[in-house]
């Protein structure tokens, strides 16, 4: 769940969404997921800001490597568990170097259960994706 909006908005309807489910049983869930939350900054409050969010959105490994390491843009990490039980060794050194790094920079990381909807769901995006801290419109002309 993607909350966005201008300065301390989204963390105010963030805290708002979290008290309402301690209060109410029937949004137990969002008490249970609140970890895969992503707070994004936005310019404004209107719908065109929306934008805004998707311009710097990015999915697939070598965009995601490529927006971290070149241009150290990762404010959030979104990941599944499925590449860190993958048995080549280089590949879960590299993507565990890369959630440090991102977590070093000042990011977060997320990581996905690949049992849970989620997880699934962004499995359908190659498994990793990213929120930057700016949009990288040249990622989209990187040959994959």
């Amino acid at each position: 769940m993607s909350t966005s909006g201008p300065g301390d908005i989204k963390d105010q309807f963030y805290r708002y969404l979290l008290l309402e489910a301690e209060r109410r049983l029937e949004l137990e869930l969002i008490i249970k997921n609140k970890s895969r939350f992503v707070l994004a900054q936005t310019s404004s409050g209107n719908k065109h800001a929306l934008e805004d969010v998707l311009a710097r959105a990015c999915c697939g490994p070598k965009h995601v490597e490529v927006g971290h390491e070149e241009y150290m843009a990762t404010q959030t990490l979104l990941i599944t568990d499925d590449p860190f039980r993958n048995a080549d060794i280089p590949t879960r050194r590299k993507l565990a170097h890369l959630v440090k790094s991102v977590k070093d920079s000042g990011g977060t990381a997320r990581i996905f259960s690949s049992m849970h909807v989620s997880g699934g769901q962004l499995a359908l995006y190659s498994g990793i994706a990213a929120v930057l801290r700016f949009p990288l419109p040249d990622l989209e002309h990187i040959e994959v």
